[in-house]
């Protein structure tokens, strides 16, 4: 019996570290792997500006708050089971985690780091950009033929046609969270866990013009607002963010799933 016991205390041991080493490989970024996701949105915020929001004593004022008492509580519950699988997450110190990684997103779409961007948004947002930049590469090809060229061999500026991006030069109001969800993909009991955070991120952006390798070119379109540093225009937006993570993810990366511009929706929006 006791050779027994140890032979199947050998075996659970083997199976527990090849389900260790199969969950760090899944997530592995080495070798083009990509890091999995959900895939869905578990429970897309609603958001209604203020000029919208109806009269304080009013039928629909009412079941508003109690939709957002409710929602209140989701999160509650959600923050907490987060917790209990990701001991890093506190919804304390989230939404400077989250500028942050806001800000190294933008850097790395200006830049077009498509390796950085693999660690920052999930595969639908990235497949996205991948072909923006592909389709501006191409045109950038198109667009500087030989004939197009100085004397130097060198192509002509006027030749370049460049892209336009955002550079975050600062946050206009800290970073807030929206709403807290959890969720799985497939049964709950077999199914792939995830959490999700979403949050109002109200930055000030500088609108920059880049050609290929993320150089930044001088815009001739100037607004109200003009950075010194460029030369070019600034302009404050909010967005809403969905930032999810695997529960499972020994390293607790935490990933852009929707991105939603205030005033633009749909702009840049994956699923």
């Amino acid at each position: 019996k006791s050779k027994k016991y140890k032979g199947f205390l050998m075996l659970a041991l083997r199976v527990r570290l090849h389900t260790r080493d199969s969950i760090r490989r899944r997530f592995s970024l080495a070798h083009g792997i990509q890091m999995r996701s959900s895939g869905v949105i578990f429970d897309p915020y609603q958001y209604f500006p203020e000029e919208s929001q109806p009269f304080q004593l009013s039928v629909e004022n009412a079941k508003k708050k109690i939709a957002t008492a409710k929602s209140v509580m989701k999160s509650s519950y959600s923050s907490a089971f987060i917790q209990r699988h990701i001991s890093s997450f506190s919804h304390h110190t989230f939404p400077d985690a989250a500028q942050e990684k806001f800000t190294a997103f933008m850097d790395a779409y200006r830049t077009g780091d498509v390796n950085s961007l693999r660690g920052l948004v999930t595969e639908g947002i990235l497949e996205g950009i991948r072909k923006e930049l592909k389709g501006f590469e191409n045109n950038a090809a198109k667009s500087n033929p030989k004939s197009a060229k100085g004397k130097v061999g060198r192509p002509k500026e006027s030749a370049v046609i460049p892209r336009s991006a955002f550079e975050v030069t600062g946050f206009v109001r800290p970073a807030t969270i929206l709403q807290m969800r959890h969720g799985f993909v497939g049964s709950h009991a077999k199914g792939n866990g995830y959490g999700q955070v979403t949050v109002l991120v109200q930055s000030q952006r500088a609108v920059v013009m880049v050609g290929p390798g993320g150089a930044v070119i001088p815009s001739a379109n100037k607004t109200e607002k003009v950075d010194d540093k460029h030369g070019t225009s600034t302009v404050e937006i909010p967005s809403i963010l969905v930032f999810e993570v695997a529960l499972d993810d020994p390293k607790a990366n935490w990933r852009i799933a929707r991105i939603e511009e205030i005033g633009s929706r749909g702009d840049m929006e994956r699923k």
